[in-house]
Parts: structure tokens; C-alpha cells; sequence
């Protein structure tokens, strides 16, 4: 027997009334409850945070007591700076008017250390984060000390300081000999203040010099100094294998296009076509959607590694202004490849190759493509170009972009 496309237009929704499997057919319904302290005493200004599909805050009476009208299944959490909560939080889907908590009254307690870089010398001037119960920021002296008195209950401890990236300390209780040592993340710098010889030098602490080719022109950039790319005969050849080990990946730097030409690069990483490590992670200054056959002369980032399936992935960006300064960020990690422009994010995508798998790649360049395409060469400028062995987070990039 045959069924009509009313027949099973009508099927679906009757599901779909039945279930409540859609979130529209959701109904609003009423969740309450009180707080109390150990000696059922009533605390009053609780947050009780709310979240899925209802996301809110209330807070508590002075009974003690708070209620919320919500739809779908949340979340419940009670929080304030001063108590830890039993439970929790708590799950709920349907209408409920006992959802308790107990709170325990913390106590104060101090914690202090030091940071220190990778070489294990004091970073002055690093800013440690306190999250947890409380959330606190103190900046290192010049001996890299720090301390902070009014801590509670659990405390999760980190540093930020530039080139850097920390690990996370847990402490629950007294502690004087926090010790947070940073991992040196800058694998090159190229400010392009001055060449000789053809070497531009790297400001970071790793030695790896690029070499200029063709004529060099400096110019005023939007952070000190920047190269000027002719568009004929110059460009940027750094080290090889520059990003043969990293797991994760930033690269940061300002553009300036001085004509529109499609395919040309901000940077490539490869190797020669048929290379056994064959792929190419480079940023066009204008690129094409091939999904689409769209050619509108997007900023594009392209990353593939073609000994990996499904690994060929792109991002595509706005299309840039001809004599405008951009700042753009590149971020690479194990589950994600994002695009930056001018310090925010501007899409991302999904990701399954780090940069390591290129493996030891032999051209990689500033300015021009791999020998794979005879694509032109960048005729614009470059200024503040830097890799990172680190996704750096938003905030980072937004303040890199604001220098």
C-alpha cells in the first residue's frame, strides 16, 4: 500500500507532537528550591546559574529561596564566592519545586610562588590567573614573585606573559612554593627593521634567519618597520623544516596589498610536488571557493596534507582593500584551523593534520607560492611576521592586533 506525501507529512508531525522532539514544541515549565548553609540557615543572594535549554540566572530570597520558568532540559548550579555547594548542580527536564542545595562557608587562605621561563630565570612582569571558587589577577614582581591572601576552596593557578605558555596548578588549601614554568612558544620573528646581506634576521631567541630574495625596501609599517614586496622580484625564504615539530601552530602578521592578484600569498609552507610528505598550508591574499566556483578574491587559508584523508580543508576570509593595513592570525590545533582578521575571529573550520605532518617542509616563504603553482608574487607589504608553536587564544590575537 502506497502512502500519500500528506499522509506522511501528517505522520512526521504527529511524531514530532508526541516526542516534544523539537525544541519549539518545547512548554515552558516552573523549577524552584531553597539554599541553606550546614546549620539550615537560609542564605540569601545565591546565583543560581541555569543553563541548556534555558539559559539564565536568579538569585535567592531572603528565605533562601528562588525560582525560574524554563524550557527543555537545564542545568542547575548555585554559586557564590564564599561557599561550596552539595550537590553541585543538578539535571532536570520537567517541573520541580525541591531542587536544594546545602552551602559549606569556605575559609581564606593565601597562596604565593613565582614564574619562571623556560630556562628556569624569573619572568618579571607575568600576570598570574586565579580561577575556581574565586577568580584574581596579580602581575609577577621583578623577581617573578606573586601572592595572592583571599583564595577559596578549589584554585586553579596559571601565568600569561608574552612568547609563553603555561600549565595549570590546582590547589586546594596554603600554598607558598607555586612554581609556574613557562614553555618558550615563539619559533620566529621577523620585524624587518633592517637586512644584511640578505639575512633578515629572527628576534626570537631560535636563530632561524630568513633569507631576502631580490632587493630590499623598508618602509614605515603599522608597528615599526615593514618590507615593501615588488610583486616581481622579491620575497621571503625561511628555514626549512621552520615548522617540522610543531603539534599546533599560530602565524601572525600585518598585509598590506598594493594591487589585487589572485593567488598570490601571504605565506606558504610545502615541498615540491610529489614529495612523499606532499601538501601546503598557505593564506592567499585572494583566493577562489572551488565548492562553489565563486571567485571573488577572498583572503583564503588553504591546509592540506595529502597523505591524509579528508584532510584538505579551507577558510575563507574577507576580501581585502587595496592600500589598507590588515592584521591577520592563522591557528592550527588537532580539532580546529581558524582564520583572524584584525583581532577577531573571523571563521574556522574542522581540523585532523597538525603541522608536523608536512614534515620537513623545504619551501617555505613570505610573499611567494610553493613551486607547485606558478602563482604571482605578492605586490604589497609585510610587517610583524611571527609563528608561534602554540594556538594562541583570541585574546592574544585581538591584543596583537592592536599594537
Amino acid at each position: 500500500m502506497k502512502t500519500s506525501r500528506i499522509g506522511v507529512l501528517l505522520l512526521v508531525l504527529g511524531m514530532v507532537f508526541t516526542t516534544g522532539c523539537l525544541g519549539i514544541f518545547s512548554k515552558d515549565y516552573t523549577i524552584s528550591g531553597v539554599v541553606v548553609d550546614t546549620e539550615d540557615n537560609t542564605l540569601e543572594g545565591i546565583e543560581i546559574v541555569i543553563s541548556g535549554g534555558t539559559s539564565t540566572t536568579v538569585k535567592t530570597d531572603a528565605e533562601g529561596k528562588w525560582t525560574a520558568e524554563v524550557k527543555g532540559k537545564v542545568t542547575v548550579t548555585p554559586k557564590h564566592e564564599d561557599y561550596a555547594f552539595e550537590p553541585e548542580e543538578l539535571e532536570v527536564e520537567k517541573a520541580a519545586s525541591d531542587l536544594n542545595f546545602v552551602g559549606t562557608r569556605l575559609s581564606e587562605y593565601a597562596v604565593s610562588g613565582v614564574i619562571l621561563d623556560d630556562e628556569g630565570q624569573p619572568l618579571p612582569g607575568a600576570v598570574v590567573k586565579i580561577t575556581g571558587q574565586v577568580e584574581r589577577e596579580v602581575t609577577a614582581d621583578e623577581e617573578g614573585k606573586w601572592a595572592v591572601a583571599d583564595v577559596k576552596g578549589k584554585t586553579n593557578i596559571t601565568a600569561e606573559a608574552e612568547f609563553y605558555k603555561f600549565g595549570t596548578e590546582t590547589v586546594t588549601g596554603p600554598r607558598d612554593d607555586v612554581q609556574l614554568k613557562g614553555d618558550y612558544i615563539l619559533v620566529a620573528r621577523y620585524e624587518f627593521a633592517e637586512v644584511d646581506e640578505d639575512k633578515i634576521a629572527d628576534s626570537s631567541k631560535n636563530q632561524n634567519d630568513a633569507e631576502l630574495i631580490g632587493s630590499f625596501t623598508s618602509i614605515e609599517g603599522p608597528v615599526d618597520g615593514a618590507i615593501k614586496l615588488s610583486g616581481t622580484d622579491n620575497y621571503v625564504q625561511m628555514p626549512e623544516g621552520i615548522i617540522a615539530d610543531l603539534e599546533e601552530l599560530t602565524v601572525s602578521t600585518w598585509v598590506r596589498l598594493d594591487e589585487k592578484r589572485y593567488w598570490s600569498r601571504v605565506f606558504s609552507f610545502g615541498n615540491n610536488l610529489d614529495d612523499p610528505d606532499d601538501g601546503v598550508l598557505f593564506l592567499a591574499a585572494l583566493g577562489s571557493n572551488f565548492e562553489t566556483d565563486e571567485h571573488q578574491g577572498w583572503l583564503k587559508l588553504d591546509w592540506a596534507v595529502y597523505g591524509i584523508e579528508d584532510s584538505d580543508i579551507f577558510v575563507l576570509g574577507p576580501i581585502l582593500e587595496v592600500g589598507r593595513w590588515y592584521h591577520v592570525a592563522v591557528t592550527l590545533t588537532k580539532d580546529t584551523a581558524s582564520l583572524y582578521v584584525d583581532g577577531e575571529l573571523y571563521d574556522s573550520t574542522d581540523n585532523i593534520a597538525l603541522p608536523k605532518d608536512l614534515g620537513v617542509t623545504e619551501q617555505n616563504y613570505i610573499g611567494k607560492s610553493n613551486n607547485r603553482w606558478p602563482d604571482p608574487l605578492l605586490n604589497g607589504a609585510i610587517a610583524d611576521f611571527r609563528i608561534y608553536s602554540a594556538a594562541l587564544s583570541a585574546e592574544q590575537i585581538a591584543a596583537l592586533a592592536a599594537k
